[in-house]
């Protein structure tokens, strides 16, 4: 009961009736907040081939930067893209044609003419700068013999269309041969069409167990400044945003490298980069990346601190 607030002449009041609120209030108590209900649609480039691994650790990390988020941005979707090569993927970065469509790339300050910006946090920790190679069957003894780095300039390197390796090899004096499709560029070195493909230390156990048919160099290997980051369009800002923030936490509680590891840590063993002959190329290009990448760097090989 209520009483009124004068105790000599206090009165008894009747309740009043209590109202059903309205059937459309009903539904919309109901309704999730919009934050809560809408699910972020995102796309990851996809591999582009069967063989082709080089994405599933990107893609990992990927889902780990978002999960680690979800409480503070809400749900996710993610779905992979049609198969593309990298100039297919830099035209359809440009162009939005896909969700918030995100590829891993070498850092290329012509990007950002085509519309795109970067996640500032270095994918893979440095660790793809380090370049091991397949060699071609005739060219085994004579690339073993070449114990410095002019001597190897005499040797022919394939790769890809548009990879950011051809402008770091031709600007350190190296020959190259530029190959359309990612696959073709391993039957094109058996074939002898060039003598040398070098690919990241991280990546070249799967492309080995996928051709069994190829020979891994063993004597050298090439060191650069090669930073990897999840590229998008300029106007995914909150998608850029989350995924840095998620991928800062996965580094800082360490579930991160330990998804590094699980991914690389028996391959890179295998190629043993110690015992190789280290020669360092220069890559101008990362002088534009405008935050310190290199306080991520793995320290992989003692000599090149």
């Amino acid at each position: 009961m209520c009483f009124s607030a004068d105790n000599s002449k206090s009165q008894v009041r009747p309740r009043p009736a209590r109202r059903s609120p309205a059937p459309w209030l009903l539904w919309l108590l109901l309704l999730p907040t919009a934050a809560a209900a809408q699910t972020l649609q995102l796309t990851f480039r996809a591999p582009e081939s069967v063989a082709d691994r080089r994405g599933d650790y990107p893609s990992a990390a990927l889902r780990l930067a978002l999960d680690k988020t979800e409480a503070s941005h809400g749900p996710y979707r993610l779905e992979a893209a049609p198969a593309m090569n990298k100039l297919r993927t830099l035209k359809t970065l440009s162009n939005q044609t896909l969700p918030n469509f995100l590829a891993v790339l070498a850092f290329d300050e012509t990007h950002a003419q085509d519309g795109l910006d970067y996640v500032r946090f270095p994918l893979q920790f440095g660790a793809m700068g380090y370049r091991v190679c397949f060699v071609a069957p005739t060219k085994r003894e004579a690339v073993a013999k070449a114990k410095s780095l002019e001597a190897l300039k005499q040797f022919s390197f394939g790769q890809g269309a548009g990879w950011s390796d051809v402008a770091v090899l031709r600007s350190n004096g190296f020959k190259v041969v530029e190959v359309a499709r990612y696959e073709s560029l391993f039957a094109m070195l058996a074939r002898g069409r060039f003598d040398l493909l070098c690919r990241g230390a991280i990546e070249i156990e799967a492309e080995m167990l996928a051709h069994p048919e190829l020979t891994l160099e063993k004597t050298f290997a090439l060191a650069y400044p090669l930073p990897m980051f999840f590229y998008t369009h300029k106007d995914n800002l909150a998608v850029k945003q989350r995924v840095a923030a998620g991928l800062q936490i996965a580094f800082d509680d360490g579930s991160l490298p330990k998804l590094f590891n699980h991914y690389f840590r028996d391959g890179l063993q295998r190629v043993d980069l110690p015992s190789r002959r280290i020669h360092r190329l220069s890559n101008p290009a990362v002088a534009g990346v405008d935050f310190d990448f290199r306080k991520f760097d793995l320290r992989l090989i003692e000599a090149l601190d």
